[in-house]
């Protein structure tokens, strides 16, 4: 599961880039299901690679967690989908759980300024745990709440775990903006609705 919270932190991270225009988890959900498989099925290297071409999507991000130590060896690779070419790749590590959102920060950072974006803009950019949250169990509750209703279109279960990152994190504002999409969408409490996107 660490996987999909690492993936969840560098999309976000990635998706401030003006450089760069990421494909919505909605898209991927549709694109597996033209493919005949379930929405839930992993996005490996060969079913991403697949989608992608068939989209007529002509780069992808591939990565890697590896434990090392008590810490983790955090690898992506920007790769063409036509051919599966690595365009660059970078890698950095972080010495435990708390300095694993800093540093997936400077892996995007890094990899926005390989992909060419300008220095200044990757500087300006907000620090991940400032965008999102600083807490890793916060950011796991809003992955496994953006997989399930994003893509699976489980808003009830989705909103459960965006409930967690809340009470894990009060200021995730990421997290509080999600809750009231899928409160809305399940047509629930206007009162819930209201708290969570104030």
């Amino acid at each position: 599961s660490l996987g999909s919270v690492v993936a969840q932190a560098l999309r976000t991270s990635l998706g401030q880039s003006q450089a760069i225009r990421l494909v919505a988890a909605s898209d991927v959900a549709a694109g597996l299901r033209r493919m005949t498989l379930p929405v839930a099925t992993p996005l490996t290297d060969s079913v991403a690679r697949e989608l992608a071409v068939r989209d007529g999507i002509p780069l992808m991000v591939s990565g890697t967690v590896a434990p090392v130590g008590g810490g983790f060896l955090i690898t992506a690779s920007l790769m063409r989908t036509d051919s599966a070419l690595t365009l660059t790749s970078v890698q950095v590590a972080a010495d435990g759980p708390s300095a694993l959102l800093g540093a997936i920060d400077g892996l995007a950072r890094e990899l926005r300024s390989r992909i060419g974006e300008s220095l200044r803009a990757v500087a300006q950019a907000p620090a991940l745990q400032d965008a999102t949250t600083s807490s890793l169990a916060a950011l796991r509750e809003f992955t496994r709440g953006v997989e399930l209703g994003d893509v699976q279109g489980k808003f009830t279960e989705g909103a459960e775990h965006l409930r967690a990152a809340v009470r894990e994190d009060s200021t995730f504002a990421s997290a509080w903006r999600k809750l009231a999409v899928y409160v809305f969408n399940m047509d629930g409490l206007r009162s819930e609705v209201l708290h969570a996107a104030s």
